[in-house]
């Protein structure tokens, strides 16, 4: 919205500076306070204070009311305040004929989409005939989406391809939402995704593939799960929601549908507990519904029922070490580190070829300082072993060094992650960390400072932010 105005506030000199020229030029005579508020108008304008600019028109219109382009002029000028009640109020005052006209029921359109009305001369067609409504189009449907939720967003996509807002990223929606809720009819527009919008190519190219693949040869229900999982693992959590609420809707007892579902509400900021709890009542044999209801539970803190949910779902999959690394992961949040480690020993020994499992036990002793000599560098050496030097477990291995005072080997192991991934904003941060125990504030301001920079709400960019902070008082 803010990019929307600032691009309005370039060209509204001359929307205002026009009719005003044009008054100050005309042949009759113009009563000298009628000039002096002309000229107090262009003024304002050229010095870009449009508040004091609209100030004049209103004086302007007092000493002038039959001049219906003033009334024009002071509704664009409050539309680009952004204050469309205003708006509203001049557009009132014209008379029936100057109402009619193109630019005024322009204006009015705009000024309804941001109150949050539908627009007075409707929606179909709506862009074609007020190219200059496709912005505050955009913004009503993305405050409309925000309060509505994702059920509404067929809809509305309806009716903004309806007022020809099918451009840009509305356009991508739309093809998303077809793929959610009629993949077959989608598979067009998502080819035209591939061709033509780079950013959106790849997750169009997954959805395409998984419809192709599995549309013909797959149950209804599947394939809707499928598709939700392709747009949850891109976090399209909106999509993700309509995918997996067709996939219940076909089958009420897809268990784990109905448990992606609930998850999926929780990313989205609702509460999925229903619907997780649901699927634990109607399968409690199912480990995946407790998995879920345990994420539930510790997004609120309540880590005891969270490690209850989880010990349940590790003893109907005992041999599963994603299921027992996070239960680990609850154990250490509740400040039970024995149970912790023991929980990581027991799924490194279920995976011990995989160098993920390694890295979590790792990640574990180091950001508790808990045993490292012990447990964080031995198993961040795996991860580094088995991973075939990836960038998070060298990093692990340099920053458990940096914690042991190895500041040598910290320094090029870091060094070496930083390079295998120089957009790592762990890594920088550590790599700050490094340099300043090793007596060089300058260069860990500036470790803190890319690394708040390259991801500000992740942990590493506020322990950046914080670090760089203490640094400069």
């Amino acid at each position: 919205m803010e990019m929307i105005l600032e691009l309005a506030r370039r060209r509204w000199p001359l929307l205002v500076a026009v009719p005003l020229m044009l008054l100050v030029i005309m042949p009759t005579p113009v009563p000298s306070i009628l000039v002096d508020e002309v000229r107090q108008a262009e003024t304002a304008s050229q010095a870009g204070d449009i508040e004091s600019a609209l100030e004049h028109m209103d004086a302007l219109i007092l000493l002038q009311p039959q001049q219906q382009g003033y009334k024009l002029t002071a509704a664009r000028l409050a539309l680009l305040l952004d204050q469309p009640s205003r708006t509203r109020n001049y557009l009132v005052q014209l008379s029936d004929r100057f109402k009619r006209t193109d630019e005024a029921i322009c204006l009015a359109d705009r000024a309804s989409l941001r109150l949050m009305e539908n627009p007075p001369s409707g929606w179909p067609g709506l862009i074609e005939r007020c190219p200059a409504a496709g912005p505050d189009a955009e913004w009503y449907a993305d405050q409309l989406l925000e309060d509505a939720g994702y059920r509404h967003l067929p809809d509305l996509l309806s009716i903004l391809h309806d007022a020809g807002l099918t451009s840009g990223i509305w356009g991508v929606k739309e093809a998303f939402v077809q793929a959610a809720i009629e993949p077959t009819v989608s598979l067009p527009a998502l080819r035209k995704i591939i061709g033509n919008d780079s950013s959106h190519a790849g997750l169009a190219l997954e959805l395409l593939d998984t419809i192709e693949r599995e549309a013909d040869r797959s149950e209804p229900a599947y394939v809707y799960a499928l598709i939700g999982q392709v747009f949850a693992r891109s976090g399209e959590w909106q999509f993700a929601a309509l995918a997996f609420e067709k996939a219940v809707e076909i089958e009420p007892e897809y268990i784990e549908a109905q448990t992606y579902l609930g998850f999926v509400l929780e990313q989205l900021g609702l509460d999925g507990e229903a619907k997780l709890q649901q699927a634990v009542d109607v399968a409690p044999d199912a480990a995946l519904p407790h998995v879920f209801l345990a994420g539930h539970y510790s997004q609120r803190e309540d880590y005891q029922t969270a490690i209850q949910e989880m010990e349940t779902a590790s003893k109907i999959e005992p041999d599963n070490p994603a299921i027992i690394a996070e239960l680990g992961s609850l154990y250490a949040e509740n400040g039970e580190f024995e149970a912790a480690v023991s929980a990581f020993q027991e799924a490194t020994r279920l995976a011990a070829g995989d160098a993920r499992f390694w890295l979590l036990f790792a990640q574990f002793s180091l950001n508790h300082e808990y045993h490292i000599e012990e447990y964080g560098i031995p198993a961040s050496r795996n991860a580094v072993v088995l991973s075939g030097d990836d960038p998070a477990a060298l990093d692990a291995l340099g920053y458990g060094h940096l914690l042991h005072g190895d500041l040598l080997l910290a320094e090029r192991l870091i060094l070496q992650a930083a390079r295998r991934d120089p957009g790592r904003a762990q890594t920088l941060y550590h790599l700050g960390l490094l340099r300043i125990h090793q007596g060089d504030a300058q260069a860990g301001l500036a470790a803190f400072r890319a690394a708040e920079q390259l991801d500000p709400d992740s942990p590493a960019g506020e322990l950046s932010r914080r670090g760089a902070e203490t640094l400069i008082r």
